[in-house]
C-alpha cells in the first residue's frame, strides 16, 4: 500500500531545462538536455547547488511528452541559454515516497491520482519527482504533486 501524506511547500528555486519527447525515448531526450543544466550550475559555483528533480507538464497533441528537469538552488539564479530560472509553488502538496522500480513508481503515480479523486482534491501544477536514493539495486523516490487550495 502507499502511503500518501500532505505537507505545505515554502517557494523553492530552481534552474531547470525542458526536454520533448516520445514516452519511449523520454530517456534520451533527457540526456540530451542535461550537459546544458549541468554545465550551468557548475558555472555559477557552489552556492546554486541543490537536489535534482523532474516535473511532468503534459503531453503534445502529438502525444509527445514534456518535462523538466531541474535543481533546486537557494536562491533565484541567473538562468542560461537552454536553462530557466523558476520558482517551484508554495503551498499543500501531496505526498508518496516510493522504494523499487518503474512498476513501484507507475503505481505510486496511480495512488496519487486516486488519491486526489477520493478526496476532491486538483493538482495546483506539474507533479514532481525527487530522487532520494539511487543504486543497482534499488531507488528511491519522492513523489510531491502541489494542490489547489481546498
Amino acid at each position: 500500500m502507499i502511503r500518501i501524506l500532505t505537507a505545505q511547500l515554502r517557494n523553492r528555486y530552481a534552474l531547470v531545462v525542458r526536454a520533448e519527447s516520445p514516452p519511449e525515448q523520454l530517456d534520451a531526450a533527457l540526456e540530451a538536455a542535461l550537459p546544458p543544466l549541468f554545465d550551468h550550475v557548475l558555472a555559477l559555483g557552489p552556492e546554486c547547488a541543490g537536489r535534482p528533480f523532474l516535473r511532468y507538464l503534459g503531453f503534445t497533441a502529438e502525444g509527445r511528452m514534456q518535462i523538466e528537469a531541474g535543481i533546486e538552488t537557494r536562491e533565484a539564479m541567473p538562468s542560461g541559454a537552454q536553462i530557466e530560472s523558476v520558482v517551484l509553488p508554495a503551498g499543500e502538496a501531496a505526498m508518496a515516497d516510493v522504494r523499487g522500480g518503474s512498476a513501484e513508481l507507475i503505481r505510486a503515480h496511480e495512488a496519487l491520482d486516486q488519491w486526489m479523486e477520493q478526496n476532491g482534491r486538483r493538482p495546483a501544477g506539474p507533479r514532481e519527482e525527487h530522487p532520494l536514493e539511487w543504486t543497482d539495486q534499488e531507488r528511491r523516490v519522492r513523489l510531491i504533486q502541489p494542490l489547489e487550495a481546498a
